[in-house]
């Protein structure tokens, strides 16, 4: 008889624990499925938004704090992690020497004057409804579009500068298939 009982006991216990982590697993999968993407804009919250971006390799062409000397900053973050999008763009107007410092900093595969087919998703139109991309010319550093394999998740970077070479547009987006 004490046999059956342990034997009863111990089936008991296994099964609660089975219970409690299907119940764990379900309630992680609800906040996986439930997570809304996040949308950040505003300046002063530019080291927070910086932070919320997981591939930080990919944003090492963004300024460490945004100039003091800095006007007409608008900041865009944009993360939809665990789905896999993110994104990162910070523009202001600076001098033409800053600019020209900012671009021999970094090695860049091409030079556009337009940017590749998925970086104009609405992530840029959402900056700055003045925004108009043909007044910028583009200094790629990473394009997907231009790559010959397939990429799970294909990333643009790089910097934009405008025609008058007045105002900067550093850029990352990351895009979940």
């Amino acid at each position: 008889m004490e046999n059956k009982f342990w034997k009863g006991f111990l089936t008991g216990c296994l099964f609660s624990i089975v219970a409690i982590i299907l119940f764990i697993a379900g309630f992680i999968a609800y906040l996986y499925i439930t997570a809304e993407p996040s949308e950040y804009t505003d300046p002063k919250n530019y080291q927070t938004i910086k932070e919320k971006i997981e591939k930080q390799d990919k944003i090492s062409h963004f300024p460490k704090n945004i100039p003091t000397d800095a006007k007409d900053v608008e900041v865009f973050g944009f993360s939809s992690m665990p789905y896999g999008g993110e994104a990162l763009m910070l523009s202001f107007l600076a001098d033409e020497k800053y600019i020209d410092s900012e671009l021999k900093k970094n090695k860049f595969i091409n030079k556009n004057d337009k940017i590749g087919k998925e970086q104009k998703l609405y992530h840029v139109y959402k900056m700055n409804d003045k925004f108009n991309e043909k007044d910028y010319t583009y200094f790629v550093i990473r394009n997907a579009d231009n790559e010959q394999a397939p990429n799970i998740f294909p990333y643009y970077n790089g910097i934009g500068v405008n025609k008058d070479k007045t105002k900067i547009l550093y850029y990352y987006m990351m895009y979940g298939d």
